[in-house]
């Protein structure tokens, strides 16, 4: 079992705090309906895309006008979040909440006690004072 010295429980707490920051810039953005770094807009099921007059047709029946155009681009290549009227729905993007909240604060914390270990072990090799030397 690893002994939880004051640098680990630092750390434990750093990860903590970074992955609530995380739930927290989540919840915001949802909250707020608007769009960023977990959030993005995406079409709505049922709604169909008119390549020829650029225009999507909404489930409800409504026609709303793209700025972008088809032509020029796949309908998956376009940024939804600059057609709010085409793409009402908003969508968590779960895994990136994942890999930003947790996977990055485990990744940062293995690679600081990769290099301690090799620190340790580097210096270990170093006599302690200069009578080991003789």
């Amino acid at each position: 079992m690893i002994r939880l010295n004051g640098w680990r429980r630092l750390g434990l707490v750093l990860a903590g705090l970074w992955l609530v920051g995380c739930l927290a810039l989540a919840a915001v953005e949802w909250s707020g309906k608007q769009t960023g770094v977990f959030v993005y807009r995406t079409l709505a099921t049922g709604s169909t895309i008119d390549v020829l007059k650029n225009q999507v047709v909404l489930p409800d029946g409504s026609v709303a006008k793209l700025t972008q155009k088809l032509a020029e681009r796949q309908p998956w290549e376009l940024d939804w979040n600059k057609e709010p009227e085409a793409a009402p729905v908003l969508v968590l993007n779960w895994f990136r909440i994942l890999k930003l909240g947790l996977f990055f604060p485990i990744a940062m914390w293995l690679a600081l006690e990769g290099i301690a270990l090799c620190a340790r072990w580097v210096l270990r090799g170093f006599p302690a004072s200069r009578e080991e030397v003789r």
